[in-house]
């Protein structure tokens, strides 16, 4: 589903092309089994013009992506050890349905500001953010992706265009897991080293304590 050799890391550098808004850059995030929030983020917030509570949250804590060439909608597809959103210009028709195996997350998904984020629904979203959430859920404008706890890392999969100022046109989003979580270890290195992780520390014990939101599969 995925040519490995193609897998290239994002350079898109949300915190230059928005100086000021205090973007992370984030390339990976970790999740404990809770469903990760697929959306345009414009849908949730003012990402690129404003700081309020919502905006902040998104840019610190989500991972987003924008250099794949603009508005699109596309399926979401799972095979491990990849999420792959299929959006090269290269692709024909035929090339849209499911490879053997893959699980289809959403069969459409779009977006209107040429940018997605990638967000893990934890418990601890603020309550605005939430009801947010809620209503693009609702309104099918985003999907909550059932994705098994681990390591994501994003990547964009790299074909060859006709032209060098179309490179971005001619590329897949992917996400690649690593497993490797274990609930009965104290996990507050390896997350808190993660860009994207939010954790909320045990009153007693130091460790990282996560409260989890719905399940990714076999859960």
């Amino acid at each position: 589903m995925v040519d490995a050799k193609r897998l290239i890391k994002p350079e898109d550098d949300f915190r230059s092309a928005f100086p000021g808004l205090n973007f992370w850059n984030r390339r990976v995030f970790v999740s404990t089994g809770e469903k990760i929030l697929l959306v345009d983020p414009i849908y949730l917030a003012d990402v690129y013009n404003e700081n309020n509570e919502i905006a902040f949250f998104l840019r610190k804590h989500g991972l987003f992506l924008m250099d794949f060439g603009g508005d699109t909608t596309v399926p979401v597809w799972w095979k491990s050890p990849y999420m792959v959103m299929p959006m090269s210009m290269h692709l024909s028709e035929a090339d849209l349905n499911p490879p053997k195996g893959a699980k289809v997350l959403t069969p459409e998904i779009g977006c209107d500001s040429g940018s997605f984020v990638f967000l893990p629904l934890r418990a601890s979203l603020p309550t605005n953010l939430a009801s947010e959430v809620k209503k693009v859920l609702k309104d099918k404008d985003g999907v909550a992706l059932p994705l098994p706890a681990g390591r994501w890392t994003a990547y964009y999969e790299q074909y060859d265009p006709p032209q060098k100022n179309l490179r971005g046109l001619y590329r897949n989003v992917v996400l690649k897991h690593t497993s490797g979580f274990s609930r009965r270890r104290n996990i507050g290195t390896l997350v808190a080293s993660e860009p994207g992780a939010a954790p909320d520390r045990g009153r007693h014990t130091g460790f990282v304590r996560y409260k989890v939101v719905g399940g990714g599969p076999g859960r």
